[in-house]
Formats: structure tokens, C-alpha cells, sequence
């Protein structure tokens, strides 16, 4: 299980500290060794607590790291501190007193950051084989096999664990990286984020922790399958990988407003219907609704997108919208007629919207990857209603 902290030991020296002695001659650069800290995931630090005077505290401006293990999955690691590249982020206020001697040590706190938010360690065999380590698995097993320019790849989750591992043969292409995250993250609605990566010679640590995640709505592995097999044959994998992570930051369950996450998911739903044509149709079109319900749902996007309206107001706007433009075109609601007379709360109003559209796409999804069930039998195997 990944936690948000991991204990290390590090070693660190002034080099370029300028301190000199009172006849003026410079001193040896101040150490300090195996000091106890802790690596902090969320924030790609490592926080210490040291002893420290007056001078060297003015001096500490770009300490040399000459030393790093850490406490991981419960073995040691040495830490190749040359691939790694750490600068001091801060440190704690500490009144001194500058009558009495400025070479009394107190206890201070300093923090380092990761620019890269990865750590080389040294591995402890070289009997390997090629695998990588993401954190953000639904904690339900999954053992499958999948195939990618004619490279085979081995998925395995046991079951209450967070971890997915991938291991193959030989060494993974980096654009199979992208194809793994973005084909599990959508098969179980929740990001997963690379945690590690070995080789026979090389183990990295990624100091990162995936988001908060969507409701789990696959249980079917298969449709892993499906999954796979379509982004790996899209020729225009960007544009794939760019609708997705709107769909993601839309879907997470406890990150941001409802309004800015349903604004994410419409973004989505633009990635999806395109540029041209008139949006309410394209809407219609890919999603399967009615043209009066496409043209609604483009109204309330262009209320909330445009004129920073809230999703109440949007949808209050777009009935205005409707009646005003669509209904003389003898156009008619009928997925969404139900909005404009409920006496339900706006609260429970808002909340349907929104998961109504996640289920929108999510359909859209499913029939684009070529799931052959009928849409209305998905329940069976979804946690989530899928009209």
C-alpha cells in the first residue's frame, strides 16, 4: 500500500559556503550525516531536521546531496544521487539571538525538492525482467494479457491492492507508456499514474500519487480488451489521449466543483463531436439522443463555458434558449423534458445532469470500442445506471 510519506537518510554538505574562521582562513565545508527524513509524495520533497548556527544557516543557499537510501516496500534502497536532481526548497524561521555566540546550534527544519519527481535506485539483483509499477488500481484482481507491435504484455493486480504491475520480455517503447495508462484509467474511470520502472540494471521511483478517482464503473475485463485494441489502432493517439483526460478531471469523484468538473466533461464532448456542423446536432449525432436533447445540452455548455454561468443558471438558460429558438423549429425535449416540471430539489437536479452526461459518454465509449451488447444491458456489468 502506498502511503503519502516514506522514511529516508540523507547526507548533505556545504561546498561553495565561504565560512572562514577569525584569523579569516577558510574552514572545511560543515556535513551533516545520515540524517533521518522523510519523502513526502504529494509535495516531492524531503523534509529533515537539523542542527545548524547562525552562519552556516546564511551559508545554506545550494547544499551538495553526497548521500540518499531510503525504507521502500519494506527493503532498503541506495539512492543514486547523480541522476537525481534535488535543490534546497526552504527552511523553517529560527530566531537567533545575535548578541550571544552565532556558532550555538539549534534545530531547524529544511525541505528539498524534486524537480524530476523521480528517484534512481540501485536495485538489489539483476534478475529482472522488464516491468512497470502503477499506483491507482481499483483493488480488484486483474490478470490479462495484451499484445502491441508484436510485443506481449503481462497485467497483473492482486486483489486489495493499489498497485497494477506490467512486465514483458523487453524493454518498453515509451509510447507504450501512454497507450497502458490511458486504456486502464479509462477501464476502470480512475487515473492511474506510473509509480515504478525496472530493468535488469535500473529501478526508478516516481515520486507521485495518482488523483482522487471516478466511480469504478467496468467489471468486465474484456473490456480492457476493447479498450486496448482501439487506442492502440487510433492513428491520431494525441487527440485521443487529450478527450480522455477531459473525461478524466471530469469524472474524479472529490476534486474541484461539480460545475468545473461537468465544464471538463463538456470539453469532452467537443473533442468528441468536433468543430464544424452545428454542435447541437454533432451532439445528437454521436450520443445517440434526440436533436431537441442535443441542442439543450449545447445550450447549457455554452451557458456554463461562455457566459461563467453556474449549472442551476445554465440550465434555467438553456430551457430559455430552447424555447426561443428550437421550439418554433417544431422541435421537443424528451431525454430532459422531465428538468423543466420536477419538483425535486435544484441540488438533486444538478447532480443528475452531471452523472447523466458521464453516462453519455461513457455509452459513447463503449459502442465506439465496439462493445456488441445492447446499451440497455450494460447494467450487468456496470456499477453506474447507463440509460
Amino acid at each position: 500500500m502506498i502511503t503519502k510519506q516514506i522514511p529516508a537518510i540523507i547526507s548533505f554538505e556545504l561546498v561553495e559556503h565561504g565560512i572562514k574562521d577569525r584569523d579569516g582562513n577558510p574552514l572545511p565545508p560543515p556535513v551533516w550525516n545520515n540524517v533521518p527524513a522523510m519523502i513526502d509524495f504529494y509535495d516531492n520533497r524531503i523534509n529533515c531536521e537539523i542542527a545548524i548556527n547562525l552562519i552556516e544557516l546564511m551559508a545554506l543557499s545550494d547544499p551538495q546531496i553526497t548521500a540518499l537510501s531510503i525504507r521502500y516496500s519494506d527493503s532498503d534502497y541506495a539512492v543514486d544521487v547523480n541522476k537525481c536532481n534535488i535543490s534546497l526548497f526552504s527552511t523553517s524561521s529560527c530566531t537567533y539571538d545575535c548578541t550571544r555566540n552565532t556558532l550555538e546550534r539549534k534545530r531547524v527544519t529544511i525541505s528539498f525538492s524534486f524537480t524530476k519527481s523521480v528517484l534512481s535506485l540501485i536495485p538489489h539483483d539483476k534478475d529482472r525482467v522488464y516491468s512497470l509499477v502503477f499506483s491507482g488500481a481499483c483493488k480488484e484482481p486483474f490478470e490479462m494479457e495484451q499484445q502491441y507491435k508484436g510485443q506481449n504484455f503481462c497485467f497483473s493486480s492482486p486483489k486489495d491492492c493499489d498497485l497494477l504491475t506490467v512486465s514483458s520480455d523487453t524493454v518498453f517503447p515509451k509510447d507504450t507508456w501512454s497507450l497502458i495508462i490511458l486504456s486502464f484509467s479509462l477501464f476502470q474511470n480512475a487515473e492511474i499514474r506510473l509509480l515504478e520502472t525496472h530493468t535488469p540494471d535500473d529501478f526508478q521511483l516516481y515520486i507521485q500519487l495518482p488523483p482522487p478517482p471516478g466511480t469504478h464503473l467496468c467489471t468486465h475485463k474484456n473490456i480492457f480488451s476493447l479498450i486496448w485494441d482501439w487506442l492502440a489502432a487510433d492513428d491520431n493517439f494525441l487527440q485521443q489521449r487529450n478527450m480522455l483526460e477531459f473525461f478524466f478531471a471530469g469524472a474524479r469523484n472529490r476534486e474541484g466543483y461539480i460545475d468545473f468538473r461537468l465544464i471538463n466533461l463538456f470539453v469532452c464532448i467537443n473533442s468528441i463531436c468536433g468543430g464544424t456542423g452545428q454542435f447541437g446536432v454533432n451532439i445528437a449525432d454521436r450520443f445517440c439522443i434526440s436533436e431537441g436533447d442535443g441542442h439543450w445540452l449545447a445550450y447549457v455548455r455554452n451557458r456554463m463555458v461562455h457566459e461563467g454561468a453556474s449549472i442551476a443558471e445554465a440550465i434555467d438558460g438553456a430551457f430559455a434558449d430552447f424555447n426561443d429558438k428550437q421550439v418554433p423549429r417544431g422541435l421537443t425535449l424528451s431525454r430532459y423534458a422531465a428538468y423543466q416540471t420536477t419538483t425535486e430539489p435544484r441540488e438533486k437536479l444538478i447532480l443528475a445532469l452531471y452523472c447523466d452526461i458521464i453516462d453519455l459518454i461513457m455509452a459513447y465509449f463503449m459502442r465506439t470500442i465496439g462493445y456488441s451488447q445492447r446499451i440497455s444491458e450494460m447494467r450487468a456489468i456496470y456499477r453506474a445506471f447507463v440509460k
